[in-house]
């Protein structure tokens, strides 16, 4: 589901996506949400990871989603 352009920038490949998503999220499996807005087809959420404990360097990204027709959607992220 990721943008094309998104996709073709920073993940060429299915195993450079699973690096990155390892390397910065890792085992943060709770997850909380912060900030929302809309801009027309436009959805940003801000997404925070964190870890069991809640509290040991938690990681937000933005993700920007946007609807296509029907269900479809893209979405792209914060690189950092």
């Amino acid at each position: 589901m990721l943008s094309e352009d998104f996709k073709n920038n920073y993940f060429k490949t299915e195993l450079t996506f699973e690096n990155y998503i390892k390397q910065t999220i890792g085992n943060r499996t709770q997850i909380e949400h912060g900030a929302f807005s809309t801009e027309g087809e436009l959805y940003t959420y801000e997404i925070i990871f964190k870890d069991e404990a809640g509290n040991l360097n938690p990681v937000q990204k933005t993700f920007i989603v946007q609807l296509k027709e029907g269900t479809q959607f893209e979405l792209a992220f914060n690189i950092n």
